[in-house]
């Protein structure tokens, strides 16, 4: 998801989530903006769904044993989605076949591995605007109309 110059500088002028971007704009300090946007936070407010992982994560996830213990359908939607560049595990699609084969009876820990994977810590920029958005000082200095 985009973000445009308006959504940007309401951001900044509200603050709504007492960041703090006030004390940089008064100093003119568009990078320091930037940064305190793309800061990843450390709270539940900052979960984001994560962007599609690797197949070299997403097979770091699979547990070995379960994986050989698993039924013949279950291995090979595994490695079809290994043959993938990217797996979206957020994807509804993947989910409802993950959710179909993955059991908490079969797979505890694959099925473990792969909640923990669905979201991560993310920056006020992606909760607002998608993972992996990153604000740039221009970004900052253009939503102001260049008052810095």
């Amino acid at each position: 998801m985009t973000f445009t110059s308006a959504q940007l500088a309401a951001e900044i002028n509200t603050d709504p989530t007492a960041i703090g971007y006030a004390s940089s704009v008064a100093a003119g300090a568009v990078g320091a903006v930037a940064a305190q946007l793309n800061t990843v936070g450390a709270t539940a407010a900052y979960k984001i769904n994560r962007e599609p992982v690797s197949v070299g994560v997403f097979t770091a996830l699979i547990d070995e044993v379960e994986f050989a213990a698993a039924t013949q359908g279950a291995r090979d939607y595994i490695r079809m989605l290994a043959g993938s560049s990217t797996v979206d595990l957020n994807n509804a699609v993947i989910q409802a076949a993950l959710n179909g084969l993955i059991t908490v009876a079969t797979w505890p820990n694959t099925r473990a591995r792969l909640i923990s994977a669905l979201t991560r810590q993310g920056s006020r920029a992606e909760v607002l605007w998608g993972a992996l958005t990153v604000i740039s000082s221009s970004d900052v200095a253009r939503s102001l109309g260049g008052t810095f």
